[in-house]
């Protein structure tokens, strides 16, 4: 009963300066954490903003660049439509070669631009 008494003075001793009225309500506990929970949801929403926006700019890059690849590619054919006329196959090979590299990047760019879009459609 002694260790009893003790624990019940140490504890008095603690929280004798504790006013009543700054004691937290369940309902203030209740408040503080919908605060803190919008706070996260709105950071996280304006990330999720923000990647959308980067998001949507990598796709605009990579449709300039598919352009300039269309332009490449058109360059490609002609150059190897002469080649083919004055029958030079070392230049007839470079541009099929080129051709074949010019494809393969409008490939990955379309398959990236593809994924990006999905992405942005699913946020």
């Amino acid at each position: 009963m002694e260790f009893n008494k003790k624990v019940q003075i140490a504890l008095g001793k603690m929280f004798k300066d504790v006013e009543l009225n700054k004691v937290a309500t369940p309902k203030k506990v209740e408040l503080g954490l919908v605060d803190d929970i919008d706070a996260k949801l709105d950071k996280a929403i304006k990330g999720i903003r923000q990647a959308e926006a980067m998001l949507k700019k990598a796709n605009d890059n990579l449709l300039e660049n598919d352009i300039t690849l269309n332009e490449a590619l058109k360059l490609v054919i002609d150059a190897e439509q002469k080649a083919k006329e004055l029958g030079a196959k070392d230049l007839i090979k470079l541009f099929s070669n080129r051709k074949d590299e010019v494809k393969n990047y409008q490939k990955a760019i379309d398959g990236a631009y593809n994924k990006i879009q999905q992405g942005i459609s699913e946020l």
